[in-house]
């Protein structure tokens, strides 16, 4: 529910209902899984020496995933 992710300018459309999530809520965010995944297998105990190497092994990451690893780590019963 952060402040960015609320708008007094959306358009609201009949067949649509919007759900805001809880304060707290990583569970529920598919998103949360991925990132997750990247700390847990991909960066950790790792020591880069700049934030730019740090940012070059996460989009070697990024661009190496497949899509079916991705759906598999976003995948949600409720979606």
């Amino acid at each position: 529910q952060a402040s960015w992710h609320k708008s007094d300018d959306l358009i609201e459309f009949k067949n649509i209902e919007f759900k805001l999530l809880p304060p707290y809520s990583p569970e529920l965010n598919p998103i949360e899984k991925l990132w997750w995944w990247l700390r847990k297998e991909k960066i950790h105990n790792k020591i880069f020496k700049t934030l730019d190497d740090m940012m070059d092994a996460l989009e070697f990451e990024f661009k190496n995933i497949t899509h079916a690893r991705l759906k598999t780590l976003c995948a949600c019963s409720y979606l």
